[in-house]
């Protein structure tokens, strides 16, 4: 039971760290089933604890040390095991493609790059990146609901993870799409600099933000983006946000990297 409380404690770290717009580090190994969420969890912690790279305890103030969510995990409430897989069962019972399905076709990998046709957008990578397409990310996509509200849950399903990459010491890339109508229903025609400020806005709530950059159009690959930089707990973020349709906007988050790095890696769909 003890096992159980921690592994709650860090997942609910990991729902600080996707908050703040942080990258959700990704497991190296696919052996392991992204319906277990269990032992992803556990696979997830144990990498972190070895890896130099920014982790979960390292970079967030919701884990400040082992100690501390160890003594989280002995005076929480007993959580019993059947009320730990019912809540499994809200996500793991249900196709990715179901769960995570929006109102817009997202990209694939082919090779070492991930190309979205919709987006008009290449990611190329080094030929020893990890790649992670949706169903590989099911299960990091779905944990942070476990902690959240059906209100923080419904505007958090808005947006739907679609790949991630890692490569190198520390880089992570990932990309997101979202639903600006149902994730901002009051404003559905913002801008992708007036997203990227709002969700800025937001993270300044519950996080030390700063280095605010001023948003700037950059042209990357043949397609226009607005680029955005912060650090969040100190925890620096790149940005790229470019609307697909009227409703729709694709984000690139970076980590770990430099922008002339990532930016090297858009190409032109051919």
């Amino acid at each position: 039971m003890k096992k159980t409380a921690v592994i709650i404690t860090l997942a609910a770290a990991m729902l600080s760290l996707a908050s703040c717009g942080r990258q959700m580090h990704i497991t190296s190994s696919l052996d392991t089933s992204y319906h277990d969420s269990t032992n992803t969890a556990a696979a997830v912690a144990a990498k972190d604890e070895k890896s130099d790279a920014p982790t979960v305890q390292s970079t967030t103030a919701a884990a400040a040390s082992d100690e501390e969510a160890v003594q989280t995990a002995e005076t929480a409430e007993p959580v019993s095991e059947a009320a730990v897989q019912a809540t499994e069962s809200n996500y793991t019972s249900q196709p990715a493609d179901q769960v995570m399905e929006t109102a817009f076709n997202k990209g694939k990998i082919v090779g070492n790059a991930y190309i979205s046709d919709l987006a008009g957008l290449k990611l190329v990578f080094p030929a020893d990146a990890e790649l992670y397409g949706k169903d590989a990310l099911y299960t990091n996509y779905m944990m942070p609901t476990r902690f959240m509200t059906e209100e923080e849950k419904e505007h958090y399903m808005t947006g739907v993870i679609d790949f991630s990459a890692t490569y190198g010491e520390a880089s992570k890339i990932n990309v997101w799409y979202y639903d600006l109508k149902q994730r901002y229903p009051e404003t559905p025609d913002m801008t992708p600099e007036e997203y990227l400020q709002l969700e800025i806005a937001n993270y300044k709530q519950s996080f030390t933000v700063a280095d605010i950059s001023v948003p700037e159009k950059i042209t990357l690959g043949g397609s226009e983006y607005t680029k955005i930089s912060y650090t969040c707990d100190s925890y620096p973020t790149i940005k790229y946000a470019k609307k697909i349709s009227s409703d729709n906007i694709i984000v690139i988050e970076a980590s770990g990297t430099t922008a002339a790095d990532i930016e090297n890696r858009f190409e032109t769909i051919s």
